[in-house]
C-alpha cells in the first residue's frame, strides 16, 4: 500500500534525530494499517447506530449512547495518533 512505499523511500534518508540508524519505518506501517482497521470499525459502527432497525427506541437510545462514547474516545485517539505520525 501507499504506507509501505513511503516507509521504504524514507529508508534512504539520512540518518538523524534520535532514532540515528534504527528509525522504526516498518512499525509506521504497522500503525497505519492498524489506525485504517480502526476507522473501518468506527464507519461501521456509525453505520449501525444510524440505521433504522426494528429494536425498541430503549435499547436504541442504551446503546446508541455507550456507542458515541467510544466513537468518540476513538476518534480522539486516532487524530493523536496522525499528529504524532506528522511530527516524527
Amino acid at each position: 500500500g501507499t504506507e509501505e512505499s513511503m516507509a521504504n523511500l524514507a529508508r534512504w534518508e539520512p540518518a538523524h534525530g534520535s532514532f540515528n540508524f534504527r528509525h522504526p519505518w516498518k512499525l509506521y506501517v504497522k500503525i497505519g494499517a492498524a489506525m485504517r482497521r480502526c476507522a473501518y470499525c468506527l464507519e461501521n459502527l456509525s453505520i449501525c447506530i444510524n440505521y433504522e432497525t426494528e429494536a425498541p427506541d430503549q435499547v436504541k437510545k442504551h446503546f446508541g449512547e455507550a456507542c458515541m462514547k467510544l466513537s468518540s474516545a476513538s476518534s480522539k485517539i486516532l487524530r493523536e495518533l496522525a499528529d504524532m505520525m506528522k511530527t516524527t
